[in-house]
């Protein structure tokens, strides 16, 4: 901050770390202070008070050989105006800067397995938008596609787990479950403690 003192008054300019430069003057009476040290100290210390404000003053610097006499309310008064001078200027000067409608791969990480993720054409859909290979991405590729892997297990629910009973016995496998969206096969990772649910499209009609 640059106060620019003579004899009409006093000018404030404001560079900040941004490039951005704005200027207020305020006409004060021809007046010279009797003390200017002292004027001119008051005059630093009253524009670096800035609280309310998003600014913080680094340095004033007093650009003139006459020290005029400054009430303080006239002080204060310049300084709100250049503050808030300077924030307009910086509203207008800002740049905001406008996605393109599309999308594009804002530097995602590389797509994982499709074949874990890909159940449908709109899934498919977005693993080529960002990157993925289109051959990969077919949602028909295979009979079976994982829906969902999980840690909750039939198995153990029913009682069938060896992990947890050595002497359990094995259901006939393959197991499945069924409600009004469809029939879902499951598998189980027995060494990963995984169940795994599985949409098989030649299973029987979803329930009515």
């Amino acid at each position: 901050m640059t106060l620019c003192l003579d004899a009409t008054g006093m000018g404030v300019e404001i560079v900040d770390e941004d490039g951005c430069r704005s200027f207020q003057d305020r006409t004060v009476s021809k007046e010279e202070a009797k003390d200017a040290e002292g004027m001119k100290q008051i005059l630093i210390r009253q524009m670096k008070k800035c609280g309310g404000t998003i600014f913080s003053v680094q340095k004033v610097t007093i650009d003139g050989n006459r020290i005029p006499y400054f009430p303080l309310s006239a002080i204060n008064d310049i300084r709100r105006r250049a503050f808030e001078g300077h924030l307009k200027v910086r509203s207008q000067q800002h740049v905001i800067e406008k996605r393109l409608p599309g999308i594009a791969s804002a530097g995602l990480p590389p797509p994982p397995p499709p074949s874990e993720h890909i159940v449908n054409r709109k899934a498919a859909a977005f693993f080529v938008r960002h990157g993925a290979q289109e051959s990969s991405c077919t949602a028909e590729k295979s009979e079976d596609r994982i829906l969902m892997m999980c840690s909750y297990c039939l198995k153990a629910e029913l009682g069938f787990c060896r992990s947890v009973n050595q002497q359990a016995q094995s259901p006939t496998e393959p197991l499945a479950i069924r409600d009004k969206t469809g029939t879902y096969e499951l598998t189980f990772d027995c060494k990963r403690c995984e169940m795994q649910v599985l949409k098989n499209s030649n299973r029987k009609k979803p329930l009515d």
